[in-house]
């Protein structure tokens, strides 16, 4: 997981508290720590920087204050789980409000846009289809528990989707399930790509990510079950909201608690 970029509430220069957020941020790097993991206690780390218990004290506070650690109980204390695991799988399409309330969570989400363009090069390339060609552009802001955790843009041909218009997708839960219902669209497959970018300054915004921040950026191009491509995906992703998981029996019959959205409508 990208660890957290702690910014110290004491903005002098070379501060102790400043120290210590540096020196724990380098620690977590250099030990490979993730998400659910236990940091060192107070004492151990008061040693391993020779730095007063008291300012170490003060400084893992100011984390946990700013949602970057958590503390559980006298188990000690831990960087967050992620509010959303989402699963990679390149045989195995999810659709992300499912994955939100399969954890627990409510998801939500908020159209940003709707509009019908043209297909650049990378988009046709995508898609299979020519430069040029009409697709829907469909971007929208993702929640779970009414916190934002990601921006998508969905690029889908044109030709598959006649009719679809902005309100359809305002009013609709799922919108693999609004494609599947209306136009008996599956998605099948997926090739993926994730990497961590700056994020877009809309972008940033949204998340509420600082200008330069970086990101987790997923692009995806899913296929349906004839191997047509259905959607090509572009997604920026919160760092300490959003973790990506490969699902372990990728290879293997498809067992799995989200829909089966490579099969038809029931």
């Amino acid at each position: 997981m990208p660890i957290p970029s702690f910014i110290s509430q004491d903005h002098r220069p070379g501060s102790a508290l400043a120290r210590v957020h540096l020196l724990l941020r380098n620690l977590m790097l250099e030990t490979g720590m993730s998400h659910g993991d236990r940091i060192p206690s107070e004492r151990e780390l008061a040693e391993r920087f020779g730095i007063s218990r008291m300012t170490v004290r003060k400084a893992l506070n100011q984390l946990v204050d700013a949602g970057h650690l958590e503390r559980r109980g006298t188990a000690g204390t831990f960087l967050p789980e992620p509010a959303v695991v989402r699963p990679l799988s390149k045989r195995v399409s999810t659709a992300i409000s499912e994955v939100v309330g399969q954890a627990g969570h409510k998801p939500g989400a908020r159209l940003l846009f709707f509009e019908q363009a043209q297909a650049d090069a990378n988009i046709a390339r995508r898609l299979h289809l020519e430069e040029g060609a009409p697709v829907i552009v469909i971007k929208r802001l993702r929640l779970s528990d009414a916190v934002p955790f990601c921006v998508e843009t969905s690029y889908l041909p044109h030709h598959r989707v006649p009719g679809l218009v902005a309100a359809d997708v305002f009013a609709a839960p799922s919108l693999y399930a609004l494609l599947r219902e209306r136009f008996g669209m599956t998605f099948a497959t997926s090739d993926f790509h994730v990497s961590v970018d700056i994020a877009p300054d809309t972008e940033a915004d949204l998340l509420g990510l600082a200008p330069g921040a970086g990101a987790l950026a997923m692009r995806s191009t899913v296929y349906d079950r004839d191997g047509r491509p259905a959607e090509f995906l572009i997604s920026w992703n919160h760092p300490d909201r959003v973790a990506f998981e490969s699902l372990r029996d990728d290879t293997g019959p498809v067992k799995s608690v989200f829909t089966d959205w490579a099969s038809p409508r029931p």
